[in-house]
């Protein structure tokens, strides 16, 4: 399962708790994060099931199978793409461009920059309202179920207000991860 690694700051540990109205559960474990991408991986407790499908909305009546990570490259501007959490809801958007984007890094005296595959998605007038930056790392997908991002962030005002930029499924892709279903018990 994916995470907003910046969501587990070292002295909260990396225990996954699913919050409930009473105390909440542990479902996981954060693992790791994807090197520069403010992705993390959780491992789930051998006890939890989980199913990549998305949630129905009045906008969207089916859910979606989630089926596979896949690359921008493959995209065309326009395509549509779809993004779902519980503070927004379901949104339509359109896959407009992907670009590097640098990482920015405590230590401005590193030799290197570090640059991270992204995807812009225009949301469309008004969202930039409704995207919270608690959303990190929540799935961007296509009709097909093709993963194609994750989440970073939303500018809130500017030339880019109402669009939104996700780091591309390729950083994962390109790193031997893929996209798995969990529902058996």
């Amino acid at each position: 399962m994916t995470v907003a690694s910046h969501g587990f700051p070292d002295e909260c540990g990396t225990k996954v708790t699913h919050p409930l109205p009473v105390g909440g559960r542990t479902v996981g474990e954060l693992i790791m994060e994807v090197t520069h991408t403010a992705v993390g991986l959780v491992k789930l407790a051998d006890a939890e099931r989980f199913s990549n499908v998305t949630f129905q909305s009045e906008s969207i009546s089916e859910s979606t199978q989630l089926k596979r990570l896949g690359s921008v490259k493959k995209l065309r501007v326009g395509d549509f793409v779809y993004l779902d959490s519980p503070d927004t809801g379901s949104l339509e958007g359109s896959f407009m461009r992907s670009s590097f984007q640098r990482i920015p890094v405590d230590d401005y005296s590193a030799p290197e920059q570090l640059w991270a595959f992204t995807a812009w998605v225009y949301m469309g007038q008004g969202s930039a309202s409704t995207l919270p930056d608690g959303m990190c790392g929540s799935a961007i997908w296509t009709s097909k179920g093709e993963v194609i991002g994750f989440f970073r962030y939303a500018p809130k005002s500017g030339v880019m207000n109402d669009w939104c930029v996700g780091i591309a499924a390729d950083e994962l892709i390109k790193r031997g991860y893929e996209l798995v279903n969990r529902t058996e018990s």
